[in-house]
């Protein structure tokens, strides 16, 4: 008889000013029948360090964990399973310290579908292009069908899928732009589950995680240019510079302004904590006096206007 995959997140419990925190967490863990798997789980604080005994669940006899015993952050756990039937198994993995106690659910998925890879991470900038496709190549044993299904933990369905093949082979994983957009900076989870065809056969799991954040910004200063011009004068300024400065991340940008209007660079990169220096310059676009309102648009996740200004005026105003 076939389980229902657990959602749990827990994911931390707090000691004084100290926080343990598990990755990955929750576990999914995918093999064939009667085949055994492992995997890693790191174990660190966000300040001292913590002492902690880890431990599988007393009733669970097929999950064994590497090292055993006390052991201090940051660490790393080796959980390893034993050859078991096709069926989804559950557990948790505790660890404990000063009477606080930390669950980390365990999913064990054995199923006659092979799948690689068993995880995909996404990563998304608010108003930028989609995150390239990803993959997930699948076998079937001769005879047997399977459905494929998606779902998310939060944020809506952000997660798009379409399968190839006949048989089926191949699993595309998508992020939905649309969706996503909406989604306020953070991580999102989900998972793919493929559940082949006959009594008892455990579904394949894949975890899909989507990690959002917030669209860098450029920092233009100063935010408007105003040039004053006279015809047939001698002493003219018509080039100022404004400054580009980036934050935490590197920022592609690119610039397009009005006719009598040019930029240097027109485009380029700023680099994380730094800035670049852009000349701007204008020649009137007639000789009658007049006032001249363009606009210098920089492109970079998003769009900034600069207004520009150029008043020109003859010799003996």
């Amino acid at each position: 008889m076939r389980q229902l995959l657990p959602l749990f997140f827990v994911c931390a419990y707090v000691l004084g000013a100290q926080t343990l925190l598990i990755n990955p967490n929750p576990l999914v863990l995918n093999t064939q029948p009667n085949s055994g798997t492992s995997a890693t789980v790191n174990l660190t604080s966000s300040g001292a360090a913590i002492s902690f005994l880890a431990a599988a669940n007393p009733n669970t006899s097929w999950l064994h964990l590497s090292p055993s015993g006390q052991q201090t952050t940051p660490s790393t756990l080796t959980v390893s399973t034993d050859p078991l039937p096709s069926g989804v198994y559950t557990c948790f993995i505790t660890g404990s310290t000063q009477g606080s106690v930390v669950s980390l659910p365990v999913t064990l998925s054995v199923s006659v579908v092979g799948i690689s890879p068993t995880t995909l991470n996404f990563q998304y900038v608010t108003g930028g292009p989609a995150p390239p496709q990803q993959i997930v190549a699948m076998t079937l044993p001769s005879g047997t069908t399977a459905t494929v299904s998606r779902s998310t933990d939060n944020g809506g369905n952000w997660l798009d899928i379409a399968i190839g093949g006949s048989p089926l082979s191949t699993i595309t994983a998508q992020i939905d732009v649309p969706v996503a957009s909406t989604l306020t900076p953070g991580t999102y989870t989900g998972t793919i589950l493929v559940t082949p065809s006959g009594a008892g056969a455990g579904a394949a799991a894949v975890r899909v995680t989507l990690v959002v954040s917030a669209s860098p910004q450029a920092t233009v200063s100063p935010t408007s240019l105003a040039f004053n011009y006279q015809v047939g004068g001698t002493n003219n300024i018509t080039e100022q510079t404004i400054q580009l400065s980036a934050g935490a991340a590197s920022i592609p940008f690119a610039f397009t302004s009005d006719s009598w209007i040019s930029v240097s660079p027109p485009s380029g990169t700023v680099l994380a904590n730094s800035s670049v220096t852009v000349t701007v310059s204008v020649t009137p676009p007639s000789q009658t006096p007049n006032t001249y309102k363009g606009t210098i648009t920089l492109t970079t996740s998003s769009s900034q206007n600069i207004p520009s200004v150029l008043r020109s005026r003859t010799t003996h105003c």
